[in-house]
C-alpha cells in the first residue's frame, strides 16, 4: 500500500496483528491507532528506531498491545 491510512481502509482480509512504524511516509503510525485498547483482533503492534519513551507511552495510551525498539547494533 502507497500509505498507512488506505492500507487500513482498505483492509480486506482479516488480521490478527497490524504492526505499525511510527514514522511513515504520510504521517504517524501513533495516528492510525484506533484510540482505545481492543479486546478483539486486530492487536496493534508499533515499532521505532527512535528510542522516545513518548512514543511508546503514546502508542500505549492510544491502544497499542505492543511497542518494539528497533535498534541496530554499533559497529
Amino acid at each position: 500500500m502507497a500509505d498507512g491510512r488506505r492500507a487500513l481502509d482498505g483492509q480486506e482480509a482479516v488480521v490478527d496483528v497490524v504492526l505499525l512504524d511510527v514514522r511513515l511516509p504520510d504521517g504517524s503510525g501513533l495516528e492510525l491507532l484506533p484510540g482505545v485498547r481492543a479486546t478483539e483482533p486486530p492487536a496493534f503492534v508499533v515499532m521505532s528506531s527512535f528510542d522516545r519513551p513518548l512514543y511508546a507511552a503514546t502508542a500505549f495510551r492510544r491502544g497499542a498491545s505492543g511497542f518494539l525498539l528497533n535498534l541496530l547494533p554499533s559497529p
